[in-house]
């Protein structure tokens, strides 16, 4: 049975190695403070680098079907607690980090024009949010696929 990858979010393990670690661009909301944000993560290499880039930023945003594979390309959105926009990036990879100050977020993240939304509360140590979409049409290759 022949595999085929079926969205071009959906990053293929052959360009893993292409791919560094990534700050992501657009990640201001205007007239508000910078967010500093990390994204990639493209191959376990590419992970590593970005995990030691990224100590000290409080929230790390994972995103993934449910089938397991890793996304790229989805657009986040941060919003305070007063519902002010601090984030507005496309992450480069699975792997998003963001440095922000201690408090509570609303997180939307977007993947073939699904949004999912979290409540997260940032503290002192780094916080770790999943994003999952279910996507039938995705199909992960296996050690045997051709």
């Amino acid at each position: 049975m022949k595999q085929r990858w079926r969205y071009a979010a959906i990053v293929p393990l052959a360009l893993a190695a292409a791919m560094p670690a990534q700050a992501a661009g657009g990640n201001t909301a205007t007239g508000g403070a910078q967010a500093h944000v990390l994204s990639g993560g493209v191959g376990m290499g590419a992970r590593e680098q970005l995990a030691q880039q990224a100590h000290g930023y409080e929230l790390k945003l994972v995103f993934t079907s449910n089938k397991g594979a890793y996304l790229a390309d989805v657009p986040v959105q941060v919003a305070d607690a007063k519902g002010k926009v601090v984030v507005d990036a496309v992450s480069q990879g699975p792997w998003m980090f963001v440095d922000l100050p201690h408090g509570n977020y609303t997180v939307k993240a977007t993947y073939d024009g699904k949004t999912e939304s979290r409540n997260v509360a940032v503290a002192a140590s780094q916080k770790t949010v999943q994003f999952r979409w279910s996507d039938p049409g995705i199909q992960v290759a296996t050690d045997g696929a051709r």
